[in-house]
């Protein structure tokens, strides 16, 4: 995935904070964690190896797992992770995920600032609230998604930190890092609050 311009300091900016993932080797992932990789980082944090905008899905697997969480994605308190979370339930019910390097597109990423902030408060929130649903899936699903909160928090806190060390080169605004964090703890209740917004909805349908 790549950017399709590069013309404004939003867009720029986009791609400094690492934009989508860009590979250029094919790569099939399953049941064990990738090389480099902790154990206990896998799959639940398998969303940093794609991006939802570039994403195929095999339709009968996906229905059996029930499909797409209504409780996550645009539209809900938790605004986003719909995408993290359907890949992670594939992995753990056996799939694979498979990284193919031909299927490029071009992506127009936010071009003002008040969007791209929009965007990194939603990766942040989506983020944490699909972690904290995957943490509801059994004992060791819980603990692989407090290890994979913990970690996230922990690297939001370390970028922070590296934009405002004196004599740091600041390349990438420490108020657009505190945006994703906002974010990520927004994110720890926004799956409840999401949940409650789909059952309205469904009621008022009925």
């Amino acid at each position: 995935i790549v950017p399709a311009e590069l013309e404004t300091e939003a867009l720029v900016l986009f791609e400094l904070r690492c934009g989508f993932p860009q590979e250029f080797d094919r790569r099939v992932y399953g049941d064990r964690a990738p090389e480099g990789w902790q154990r206990h980082h896998w799959p639940v944090l398998a969303g940093t190896l794609f991006a939802g905008c570039n994403l195929a899905i095999r339709v009968q697997p996906m229905r059996l797992l029930g499909g797409f969480d209504d409780a996550l994605g645009p539209g809900t308190p938790s605004t986003s992770g719909d995408d993290n979370d359907i890949v992670y339930r594939m992995l753990v019910a056996g799939h694979r995920l498979a990284f193919e390097p031909s299927a490029l597109m071009r992506h127009h990423h936010r071009r003002n600032l008040p969007a791209l902030r929009r965007q990194l408060d939603s990766w942040g929130c989506g983020t944490v609230a699909f972690l904290t649903k995957s943490g509801r899936a059994g004992r060791r699903h819980r603990w692989q998604a407090l290890l994979a909160t913990g970690w996230l928090f922990v690297y939001q806190l370390r970028r922070l930190f590296a934009t405002l060390r004196p004599g740091a080169r600041r390349p990438f605004p420490p108020s657009l890092v505190l945006v994703e964090l906002a974010g990520c703890v927004r994110g720890l209740w926004a799956y409840r609050l999401s949940e409650r917004y789909v059952r309205r909805v469904r009621a008022q349908e009925r």
